[in-house]
């Protein structure tokens, strides 16, 4: 499917394939969505507000451009996601899979991060003011030496 300027309020999409779904400039409010496959999902310049992504399969998706206002994902396998100049600072990541997601230029103060894998994520510098577990701490401090240009190696 192929979306323009749609306006999806007030539902819940449980177990549906949502594969490489495409919506341009469109509105997600106070939407569900649970246990779905989205490989592919391109969500470009949109606004969510309120929405909720529980137990889905998001990778390889594209949230360029778009606004989060109270979105959670909990338990989502978001393998290369791309999140560049995304405005994430409503979102919160809980127990996701980010390995290999993209968060240039995005603008991430308040965004949160609870037991997520964060390995080989890009961008990590647009992380600024976000807020992570000290168990995400670990990983992301590699990922940000590498960004800097800093060698860690051991005694």
């Amino acid at each position: 499917a192929k979306l323009r300027r749609a306006l999806i309020r007030d539902v819940r999409f449980e177990r549906c394939d949502l594969a490489n779904v495409r919506a341009l400039d469109s509105s997600l409010t106070r939407v569900e969505l649970l246990g779905s496959r989205m490989t592919g999902l391109s969500l470009l310049d949109d606004d969510l507000r309120d929405v909720r992504f529980d137990g889905c399969r998001i990778d390889l998706s594209s949230f360029r451009m778009s606004k989060f206002n109270d979105v959670l994902f909990t338990g989502c396998r978001m393998g290369q996601a791309d999140f560049t100049e995304a405005d994430l600072r409503g979102a919160r990541f809980e127990d996701c899979d980010l390995t290999g997601a993209q968060f240039s230029g995005a603008r991430m103060t308040g965004t949160r991060f609870a037991r997520c894998d964060l390995t080989e994520i890009s961008g990590v510098t647009s992380m600024r003011g976000a807020v992570v577990t000290s168990a995400d701490a670990v990983t992301l401090a590699y990922i940000l030496a590498g960004a800097l240009g800093i060698t860690i190696e051991d005694d």
